[in-house]
Formats: structure tokens, C-alpha cells, sequence
């Protein structure tokens, strides 16, 4: 017999990220989930949240971006967890203006601090909505 996946849905603790498309969920450890990015409203964001995961739900927080500077907005990116960081890549803004990003930035979540990640043996161009143009 197969197994039987169960889904719940989670209760959202205090404010929660508002709804938005385009931008992705992270899973850091097992129970720190970072949302980065997206659209919402015609608005490209480049605000990040941290979701704890526990019995009773998620509890949500906005990140502040600290002193560092902090992504461009961007949608349509792409992000991993690498040695419990988020490596946010690619992405543009396709609102405001026409702008696809070939770059990358490491995050570890916690302050909410980006630092742009240099890849001198990466020779990237500049993508938007590559992972669902690769996944056709």
C-alpha cells in the first residue's frame, strides 16, 4: 500500500508576509522557513520574512535590511539554503522598469542582512523567470 500524505494548513502567528506572486519560500534547518521578494499590487518587493515553524503554526516577522546593501527588487528569482543561509539568484523587476538581474546574494536570515556573493568562475547573464523557462 502506498503512503498516505497528509497537508494542514498552518495557522499563521501574528502578521503574516501579504499575499504576493513570484517570490520563493525558503526552508532553513527544519523549522525557519524565509520568504524573499515578489510581486504585489503592481509593486516588486525586496522585503524578506522569517516563519518559525512549530505545532501551533508559523510565526511570521519582517526582516529589516540592515546596513548592507540590500537586493534590488526582483521577482521570478531564485533561492536555496547553502550551510543554513539563503542564496537568493536572479530574478528581475518587470513593473517599475524592464531590469533582469544576473547576480547573486547570500543572506543568513537571521538580521536580515544581504552581502552581493561574487562568483568569479560564474559567467551568468542577466534572467528572469529562468526556472520556469528551464522546467518546459
Amino acid at each position: 500500500m502506498a503512503p498516505t500524505l497528509t497537508v494542514n494548513e498552518a495557522k499563521a502567528l501574528g502578521e503574516e508576509p501579504p499575499p504576493r506572486a513570484g517570490q520563493t519560500m525558503t526552508l532553513v534547518g527544519q523549522q525557519r522557513l524565509i520568504v524573499v521578494g515578489g510581486e504585489d499590487d503592481d509593486i516588486t518587493k525586496n522585503d524578506t520574512w522569517a516563519g518559525t515553524v512549530s505545532s501551533e503554526g508559523v510565526a511570521w516577522q519582517q526582516l529589516a535590511h540592515g546596513t548592507s546593501a540590500a537586493f534590488a527588487p526582483r521577482q521570478s528569482h531564485e533561492a536555496v539554503c547553502y550551510n543554513d543561509r539563503v542564496l537568493v539568484f536572479g530574478g528581475g523587476d518587470m513593473i517599475d522598469h524592464i531590469d533582469a538581474f544576473d547576480e547573486m546574494h547570500l543572506g543568513d536570515g537571521a538580521p536580515g542582512e544581504w552581502v552581493p556573493e561574487a562568483c568569479a568562475a560564474c559567467a551568468f547573464l542577466p534572467r528572469e523567470c529562468w526556472r520556469r523557462r528551464a522546467s518546459r
